[in-house]
């Protein structure tokens, strides 16, 4: 039996797009790698799927259940590749499903073949049947990039240099430099301190947008070279989609400069 996923119709990809996945596919030496984690034993599993992901451009790291609790909570995944043998109840895949950074990752289960068929693992989005084999798992890759690459791109930080307005709670106004952003949060370097919890609004305009954006943010962390890091809380539709559009371009420009030939 193959390796399943059944999709609705509105979650199947054009076949353009198809196309431009597997562009990207052939040259990531400039192009950010995907990172991927595994969670097993299996000494078939531990050669097979780290090598054949690399061959495709996705990073990987081995773990135990116990050990990879840290990771969840610590690190931004890509993908999670979980043994049911070591994991019978996937319960990797619902700490995963309930975190903040990776609750959105591609999730693999890993089961033996009789198992595969109950169909009964709501916490995976791809199923790899065991004995794993390459041309199997090369397949379900396949499927699987082109949510992975989404996913990439949600949370792509990308570099932002400029001038940037923050005001505080009090109304007071702090020169800023910006570092880099993402769909969910800012960097910046300001003129004053700040400290984390702090409510503040920040008023910058992105490179080719004549549109100031004044989104409101929750200060997450910052430092004594007066460094910080916040996280959009609220903001106008419009912005949200001036912010959006603007680094969808950015990653879209990096991935096409990836896969110039």
């Amino acid at each position: 039996m193959e390796s399943r996923r059944v999709l609705p119709y509105y979650k199947r990809r054009p076949l353009f797009q198809i196309r431009k996945e597997k562009r990207i596919r052939k040259n990531m030496s400039t192009f950010p790698s995907l990172n991927a984690i595994i969670v097993s034993q299996d000494q078939t599993i531990l050669e097979a799927l780290p090598e054949t992901l690399k061959s495709m451009g996705i990073n990987s790291t081995i773990h135990t259940p116990a050990t990879v609790l840290s990771a969840i909570g610590k690190q931004k995944s890509d993908a999670f590749f979980v043994d049911r043998d070591i994991d019978p109840e996937l319960s990797v895949l619902a700490r995963m499903r309930s975190s903040l950074s990776n609750q959105r990752a591609v999730a693999f289960a890993i089961v033996p073949r009789e198992a595969a068929a109950d169909g009964s693992f709501r916490l995976a989005d791809f199923i790899l049947e065991k004995p794993v084999l390459v041309s199997k798992i090369k397949q379900t890759l396949r499927a699987a990039y082109g949510f992975m690459i989404a996913e990439r791109r949600r949370y792509f930080r990308c570099q932002l240099s400029g001038p940037a307005t923050v005001v505080k709670s009090t109304n007071d106004k702090i020169a800023a430099e910006l570092k880099n952003i993402s769909q969910t949060g800012i960097a910046f370097h300001t003129s004053a301190p700040v400290a984390a919890g702090d409510v503040v609004q920040i008023c910058f305009s992105l490179p080719g947008s004549p549109e100031p954006v004044t989104p409101s943010c929750r200060i997450i962390w910052s430092d004594a070279q007066s460094r910080a890091g916040a996280a959009f809380a609220t903001m106008t539709p419009e912005h949200r989609t001036i912010i959006s559009r603007w680094i969808v371009h950015q990653f879209d420009s990096m991935a096409a400069s990836a896969v110039a030939v």
